[in-house]
């Protein structure tokens, strides 16, 4: 399963009159940490699609967007599965605002991350 960790800017001025602030990029250790809040949040809104477990369809939807200061996925597109679960997977994460990035990862984030879909 393909992940990626959110890619951040780093740089915020005050402004002509303020002072300037550079913020450090997130370590790798937070961008997982992030990914994986968002991943269990994901997967606490998942719902699988009773057309697909009929099917037996399984696999992991990649799913790619960009994440706002409040948490708001931007841009959603998911890949690499069976239509079906592929609209599950989006409608998990546009369903409402995720938990947002911690303040110094910019004000916005690029997400890469997986959304597995197994029948037990």
């Amino acid at each position: 399963m393909a992940r990626g960790a959110p890619q951040t800017t780093t740089d915020r001025h005050a402004g002509p009159s303020g002072p300037t602030q550079t913020l450090s990029a997130p370590s790798e250790v937070e961008q997982a940490a992030y990914v994986q809040v968002l991943e269990q949040a994901i997967a606490a809104r998942q719902r699988y699609p009773l057309a697909a477990r009929k099917r037996g369809e399984q696999g992991v939807v990649q799913v790619r967007f960009a994440i706002d200061a409040a948490g708001v996925a931007h841009g959603v597109v998911c890949s690499e599965a069976s239509a079906l679960l592929r609209s599950a997977a989006c409608a998990a994460v546009e369903s409402g605002p995720l938990p947002p990035p911690p303040p110094h990862f910019g004000d916005q984030s690029q997400v890469v991350l997986g959304v597995v879909f197994t029948l037990r």
